[in-house]
């Protein structure tokens, strides 16, 4: 999985553009953590990157239970 689908719970700008209330929006999950801004090296594995302000999906209260089965369907 590359991308999924989220919807907005209130409107938020980002970048100067307005996404409203209830807009759906594509998260795409193999862009996360690649931000140069936010991190030396972005593309590269560093497991000792320090100060790691990273952006996860699908993880705590809302990790799937099903998503070990996904790659049998």
């Amino acid at each position: 999985m590359t991308a999924t689908l989220r919807w907005a719970s209130e409107n938020v700008e980002l970048a100067g553009q307005v996404i409203p209330r209830g807009s759906m929006v594509l998260v795409v999950l193999a862009s996360a953590n690649r931000d140069e801004r936010q991190f030396a090296n972005a593309a590269g594995l560093d497991l000792t990157r320090q100060e790691n302000h990273h952006l996860a999906f699908g993880k705590g209260i809302h990790y799937c239970l099903c998503f070990p089965c996904a790659g049998t369907w």
